[in-house]
């Protein structure tokens, strides 16, 4: 027996048990939002930036056919709660210019049962996004974005409990003079920075 003794048979015997148990055991059980989610990325539009310039974050969900998932607003006050959730983190030369959006085309269908007149929803390749911009004063180098999404998904028979998702995006700032910045976001930095 292994040249273990008999005190030591049942030892052996639990650790053999232990071995043999397959790898998947104990592991959490995959939710329904992972099977639903063909692929799941996020990137920065453009990958590469100067200081002052506008970017502008994505976050892309592939869901498989047959589900469904929502936008970050709904319209119609009896589905609000019917909603996504983005929070971006990290990028701390990164300044916020727009609330996070979807930017995806959103299809719209009643739940009479629901009281719902307009429930939006998004099908396919769904993209969220939000614009920044890089800090005048950022240092050259990589910065990390990590966009945390609270994501729910349904199916034409059930909706399943929501998963945050974090999905990571890198922009590398690059080195020289800032650039001019955007007309329509220079009141936003200014006041994130105290004054330009």
């Amino acid at each position: 027996m292994l040249g273990l003794s008999k005190s030591g048979g049942l030892l052996s015997a639990v650790a053999l048990t232990l071995l043999a148990v397959p790898p998947a055991w104990g592991q959490k059980k995959p939710s329904p939002v992972d099977k639903a989610v063909v692929k799941l990325q996020a990137a920065c539009t453009p990958a590469e930036a100067k200081p002052g310039q506008t970017v502008t974050l994505q976050v892309q969900v592939h869901l498989a056919n047959g589900f469904y998932t929502y936008p970050l607003l709904q319209n119609d006050k009896a589905a609000e709660e019917m909603v996504n959730k983005l929070t971006i983190l990290g990028g701390n030369h990164l300044i916020p210019v727009s609330s996070p959006v979807a930017a995806s085309p959103v299809k719209s269908k009643p739940e009479p049962l629901l009281g719902i007149r307009d429930m939006r929803y998004l099908t396919g390749v769904v993209v969220y996004e939000q614009k920044f911009v890089v800090s005048p004063k950022a240092a050259p180098g990589n910065q990390t974005f990590v966009p945390e999404l609270r994501l729910s998904v349904c199916s034409d028979n059930n909706c399943y409990p929501p998963k945050t998702v974090k999905p990571e995006a890198t922009l590398k700032i690059l080195d020289g003079p800032a650039m001019a910045i955007e007309p329509a976001f220079r009141a936003i930095v200014e006041k994130s920075l105290g004054g330009l």
